[in-house]
Order: C-alpha cells, then sequence, then structure tokens
C-alpha cells in the first residue's frame, strides 16, 4: 500500500481500537462517579443513579458494537452517539442540580477532555464534537433557566469555553503529530537508510542508558545487591556501603552473609534461601541490631535463557520511618475509636438523665413537702425520709450521668488550680486514709483556668478515691500541677488536641496499674474492676466528661504493677480568678407576686403549684407556650415572673421567654431544665445573666430561687 493508504488504514484502525476502550471508561466512570451524588446532592441521588445506568448501559453497547464494525462511517456515527448521549445525561443532572450555578458542568469538561484527549480522529470530528457538548449544555440553560447567578454562569461558560478551546487546539498540535509519525514509520519501514540511523541512534541510546542505570544504581537509597548462587558478591550500589559504614571494595570480596550479618552462613530467615528453594521472590521486615535500624530485605531470583536460577539480587530498605508512622496511626487510631465510643455512650447517657431528673422532681418534691406538713414522731416521717435519701441517690447518679454526657450547667470562672489543691488537700487527705501518703507538687505561680469549682474538685475528688482503691495496701498519691505548652510536635502524637497554653494536672499512684484491655475502656461508663456493691462504674466516666465539657484533654498511663498516672490538660486562660460564694439555707421564702409556669410535665406543674400557692404566690400553669401566652394575656395585672422548661413541644422555653418580654418588658424569668444541651446553653455554658435551675427540682431551691431573682433590681 502506498503512503496515503498506509496513514489511512493506521488511523481508522486506532480510531475503532480507542472509541471502544473510551466507550468502557466512559461506562465504569458514568457509574463510580454517582458516589459524588450521594455527598453533594443526596436529594438527587437515586434520579442521577437512573441516568447514568441508563448511559452506562448505552455506552457498554457501544463497546460491544464497535468491536464487529469496522466500516469507518459507522464507527463515527457511534462516537457522536456517545458523545450526544453522555452530554444529554450530564446536562440532565445539570438542569435537576442547580441549573446555571451547577457545579456539574465540571462534568462537560471531563466529557469535552476525554473525547478529544483519548479518542483519535480527524480534525473535524474534534471540532463538532466539542460544539456538540457546548451547545447541549449552553441551549437548554438559556431556554429552560432562569439565570439569576450572572457572575456564576458567565464564569462556568468562559472556563468551560477556554477548556474547550485549548482541547481542540491541543487535539489539533496532536493529530498534526500524529500523522508525522506515521509518516516517519512509512518512511522507516521503506528505508533502508532510515533504519541504519535509527540502529545507530539505539546504539548510542544504550550506551547513555547504560551510563544513566550506573548513576541511579549508586544514587538509589535502597541497597541493591547482585549475587550468584553461592551468595558470593558480584555487583552493590554505593547505598550498602553507607548503610553498612564499609567500602564497596571490602563488600565485593565476601559473602554476603559475611558482610551484611557477621555470620558464617546465611541465617535460617535469609529470603535468599527461600528463593533457591521456591524460585518465587520472598521479602522478611526485621529489626538489625548492628546498625539499629528496622529494615525490608526483598530478594529476586535471577534466571538465564533456559530459565535455571544462576544468583539472587537483594533489595533492602530503610523501614524504620514506616514503621514508626505505622505505631504513631495505630495510636491514633485507637484514641479516634475510643474518643467516638465515648461521645456515643454519652448522648444516650445524658438522654436517660433527662428523663430521670423529669421523674426525680416529683419524687424529691412531694416528698419534701409531706415531710414538711408532717408532725415530727409521725409514723409516715421514716418511710417519707427513706424514699427522699433514695431520691437523692438517684439524682447523684443522674447528676454523674449528665457529667460524663457534657451536659451539665457549668457556672464557669477564672480559677487557680494550686489554690483549689491547697484547699482541698486535708479533704483529701481523710479521703484517702492514713495508709497512703499524699505529695504535692505544685509548680507555682500556675496559670488560672476558666472552669466550674464544683466540676474541677469533684474530678479532684474521684481520682483520689480511684487511686485509694487501687492502693489496698497504701502507698503514695501524687498530684502534680504545672503550666505546659502543647505544641505542633504534641499535635502530632495526638491529633484530637489542639495546640496552645495548657494548665497540666498530673495525678498518680503506686497502685496496682491496670493492663491495656482495663484501659482500653476506663472510661467507660458503669465499668467497674471493683467487686459488685462497691462502686457504680461511674467515678472516671465523670472526670472523662467533665474534662471534655471543659475543653480539656485526659490521658491514662499504667502497667500492671507500676501504678497509674492520668494527665489532664485544661486551656490556660489570662483573667484573674475571684472568690467564691457559698449558698445561702434557710427556711423557704414567701412572696405575693404572679408567677406564670410553663413546663409539658403535668407532674412537673402540679409539684411547682404546691409549692407556690402555700408560699403566698398567685400561680398561673401552662402546659405550652402557646398555652403561657395565653395565659398572660387573661391576666390584666402584672406577671412578676416566667418560670418555663426549655425544652418543650411547639414552642420552646426561650423562644416563649422571647415573645412575653416583648410584650412585658418588666417579666422575669427563670429557666428550667433536666440538661443543658439547648437553645439557652452554648456548648454547656451559660450565658451572662440567664438564670437556670437544673431539675431535679426541689422546694427549698426553688422558692429561694425564686425570691432571689424577683428581688433583685431589674
Amino acid at each position: 500500500m502506498n503512503k496515503e493508504q498506509y496513514i489511512q488504514w493506521h488511523l481508522d484502525e486506532s480510531f475503532q481500537r480507542w472509541l471502544r476502550r473510551a466507550s468502557l471508561w466512559g461506562a465504569v466512570l458514568f457509574v463510580l462517579l454517582g458516589a459524588l451524588d450521594y455527598v453533594v446532592t443526596p436529594e438527587n441521588f437515586k434520579t442521577f443513579l437512573l441516568y447514568r445506568i441508563i448511559i452506562a448501559s448505552f455506552l457498554f453497547a457501544v463497546f460491544i458494537a464497535v468491536k464487529k464494525i469496522s466500516h469507518p462511517q459507522v464507527l463515527q456515527i457511534l462516537a457522536y452517539g456517545t458523545v450526544i448521549g453522555s452530554a444529554v445525561a450530564i446536562e440532565l443532572m445539570i438542569m435537576r442540580f442547580g441549573g446555571h450555578a451547577s457545579s456539574y458542568y465540571v462534568g462537560m469538561i471531563l466529557l469535552c477532555v476525554s473525547v478529544l484527549g483519548f479518542i483519535p480522529a480527524r480534525f473535524h470530528f474534534h471540532v463538532i464534537s466539542a460544539a456538540l457538548i457546548y451547545a447541549i449544555y449552553l441551549f437548554p440553560l438559556l431556554i429552560a433557566d432562569k439565570i439569576i447567578q450572572v457572575r456564576v454562569f458567565f464564569t462556568a461558560n468562559a472556563f468551560m469555553s477556554l477548556i474547550f478551546i485549548t482541547a481542540v487546539l491541543m487535539r489539533y498540535l496532536n493529530w498534526k503529530g500524529l500523522i508525522e509519525d506515521l509518516t516517519r514509520r512509512y518512511d522507516l519501514e521503506r528505508s533502508r537508510e532510515y533504519f541504519e540511523e535509527i540502529a545507530q541512534d539505539r546504539t548510542r541510546e544504550l550506551t547513555e542508558a547504560k551510563e544513566q542505570w550506573e548513576e541511579t544504581f549508586n544514587t538509589m537509597d535502597d541497597v541493591i545487591a547482585i549475587h550468584d548462587k553461592d551468595f558470593n558478591v558480584i555487583r552493590v550500589n554505593a547505598a550498602a556501603a553507607k548503610m553498612l559504614g564499609v567500602s564497596l571494595s571490602e563488600i565485593k570480596k565476601q559473602k554476603c552473609y559475611l558482610s551484611y550479618h557477621d555470620t558464617d552462613g546465611p541465617p535460617g530467615w535469609c529470603p535468599g534461601l527461600e528463593v533457591l528453594k521456591t524460585g518465587a521472590p520472598a521479602t522478611r521486615e526485621l529489626f538489625d541490631a548492628r546498625i539499629q535500624k528496622y529494615i525490608e530485605i526483598k530478594a529476586l531470583p535471577r534466571f538465564d535463557k533456559q530459565h535455571r536460577i544462576i544468583g539472587l539480587i537483594h533489595i533492602v530498605r530503610d523501614i524504620t520511618g514506616r514503621k514508626r508512622a505505622e505505631d504513631e496511626q495505630r495510636n491514633l487510631q485507637a484514641q479516634f475509636l475510643q474518643a467516638q465510643k465515648i461521645e456515643s455512650i454519652g448522648l444516650l447517657a445524658g438522654g436517660v438523665a433527662h428523663d430521670f431528673n423529669n421523674i426525680l422532681s416529683t419524687i424529691l418534691g412531694y416528698s419534701e413537702l409531706s415531710l414538711m406538713n408532717l408532725p415530727d414522731g409521725h409514723p409516715a416521717r421514716q418511710n417519707l425520709l427513706i424514699i427522699r435519701e433514695a431520691g437523692e441517690k438517684a439524682a447523684a447518679l443522674t447528676h454523674q450521668l449528665l457529667a460524663f454526657s457534657r451536659k451539665q450547667v457549668l457556672e464557669m470562672k477564672a480559677i487557680n488550680l494550686n489554690a483549689i489543691v491547697e484547699k482541698m488537700a486535708k479533704m483529701l487527705g481523710r479521703v484517702i486514709g492514713e495508709d497512703v501518703v499524699l505529695q504535692l507538687n505544685a509548680k507555682s505561680p500556675a496559670r488560672n483556668i476558666m472552669a466550674d469549682l464544683g466540676q474541677i474538685e469533684q474530678v479532684l475528688m474521684n481520682l483520689a478515691v480511684n487511686a485509694r482503691d487501687a492502693m489496698p495496701a497504701g502507698g503514695r498519691l501524687i498530684i502534680e500541677i504545672s503550666d505546659i505548652e502543647l505544641d505542633g510536635e504534641y499535635v502530632k502524637k495526638h491529633e484530637i488536641v489542639k495546640p496552645g497554653p495548657y494548665v497540666m494536672l498530673a495525678v498518680s499512684d503506686t497502685g496496682e496499674g491496670m493492663s491495656k484491655n482495663v484501659m482500653n475502656r476506663i472510661f467507660d461508663p458503669f465499668f467497674t474492676t471493683k467487686e459488685v456493691g462497691r462502686g457504680t462504674g461511674l467515678g472516671l466516666a465523670t472526670v472523662y466528661g467533665i474534662v471534655k465539657q471543659h475543653n480539656g484533654y485526659i490521658f491514662v498511663y499504667s502497667e500492671p504493677g507500676k501504678g497509674t498516672t492520668f494527665k489532664i490538660y485544661l486551656p490556660a486562660t489570662h483573667e484573674k480568678s475571684r472568690g467564691t460564694q457559698t449558698a445561702v439555707s434557710g427556711a423557704m421564702p414567701r412572696g405575693t407576686e404572679t408567677v406564670l409556669v410553663a413546663d409539658d410535665e403535668p407532674d412537673i406543674r402540679n409539684l411547682i403549684l404546691d409549692v407556690l400557692r402555700p408560699l403566698g404566690y398567685h400561680v398561673l400553669i401552662a402546659a405550652s407556650g402557646g398555652e403561657a401566652l395565653t395565659a398572660s394575656d387573661a391576666v390584666k395585672g402584672p406577671v412578676d415572673l416566667l418560670l418555663t422548661d426549655v425544652v418543650m413541644p411547639g414552642m420552646d422555653g426561650k423562644k416563649l421567654a422571647d415573645e412575653l418580654c416583648s410584650r412585658r418588658p418588666d417579666v422575669k424569668v427563670i429557666f428550667m431544665s433536666g440538661y443543658t444541651d439547648d437553645a439557652i446553653a452554648h456548648h454547656g455554658i451559660l450565658d451572662s445573666g440567664v438564670v437556670l435551675i437544673q431539675k431535679p427540682l426541689t422546694p427549698g431551691v426553688l422558692a429561694r430561687k425564686i425570691r432571689e431573682v424577683l428581688d433583685k433590681k431589674s
């Protein structure tokens, strides 16, 4: 055949081959990219998946058909069909998801680049294909879509046009190059002189390649050694001399096992021995004590023309960095899984505690009211005292559950850990007993932290009790406080930690320690190693919740027989600490004001009514925010106080308070809640000026808080 026929035949064959590949790749990509639909527009996922399956099926049919068709014109029609079908499918997704502002126009770009980049065809085919793709994208948008985001639409079109034009130009240059290449190939096959020139070029290239190979061989970081069957070193690169600390000439004079391992024969684990037995590559990883590094040794067989093993190739790689990274990754993964588990349990614990607080409000409230109304010596008093005591124990448990789930009310203020520990030293000494020596290592002056004083005291108490139980025969409890800066290096090892200034509280004991399995569960609620009846399993879970609610971090270090250390990092603050106020107790104060009560729990409403009416208050009750507003509108005189639950069906307590304050600017507000994961609390920290009573309610606390708020000047 002549030159033109030769070129045309190669073009047609290449077009058929690449059209078949492109249709198959396109079918696979259309389906695989459906995963992005699930992330970007889950509401359209099913519809888009249908589009993708239809066009993928069509492309697969083209893939099958192209194998049986060789006519150039028919193949070109099929190619146009794949372009139009793919563009229409993408346009349907664009119109359904965002229209002119949709990010799916990138699919048109990907289609254009794929067609122009992978299918070798005549230049006019690519120009028409690019024009078809752009027209299918543009005209439906101009006709059916209202262009609102003009700048976005213009930018997308400009970007797409630039890509299309660039792709067409690149294809044109590629096309010219392809024709030129085919022409050269034709000339090569027909010209002896050209073959001689090529042979010379190849010889020169081989020489250069050999030189480059030698250079590459000696610049590689991995040790590469070539041996014969008797483990004599034939060739070795410079990395071997560097790793072993000897010269290349010394290595080449010895058996490989003598140079590498200083042994009289190959070690039993040597991968080279396995290769000589099986004829297959073998790999070993080990720690080499001579060079103090982890290495990977890979042995490969060398064959002659009859496929007989004539020697070995050893590749030795330093994997110390990889081993360390794998260890760090395992540690980080364990931390992440532990945090996820604790978070899930915390959500459950918070919900349960909230429901119990409503129930306990009724139990504690009515038991206290009944005790107040019964004379001393009444036979029912003893039973009521038992009920109240049981309710208080249950309330303490829910309090710990809320602390673990990070849904406690926090009264945050600047405090100094040194001062807190010194103040609690005597109390801690009584808790741990005479057999345990308390040692305080406070590095003064320590920074202040923003924290809830009561919660921090509970952390210290729980850790002290845990340490005492770990030292039944006595020992030492060491409490250490110091300022610390968590830097980038520390954060790399603990990805959950944010860098910055912290105050570290370390509580250590010289007790029994614990195993790794116990450490992995130490913060789980209700997990305990104590015998039945000696613990709730909430002590350390409560510590974990309090630390996390204070945006801090807690880590535990322990080994069996070597004691345990808990390290807590709490963010430091520049605010100065202020003194604490003690609560005032006494008889329940009275009043004559009007109090509007809103709570969706009837038992809570009735309890508040039974507490406040005998104290002289005029009480209005409502089961919802809407009822409360209606009750307020019906009162001609003032409504002095709104007492509302935070979480209620329909209108919540915050919205009710805002609406009532807009109608009655002088009304005062007290919120009630079983937990504080709601609208008035930001991550468990009360807004300034907001008054909240945490359930379970008791008559005394309720009466005093109402009197306190009513007496406060606006």
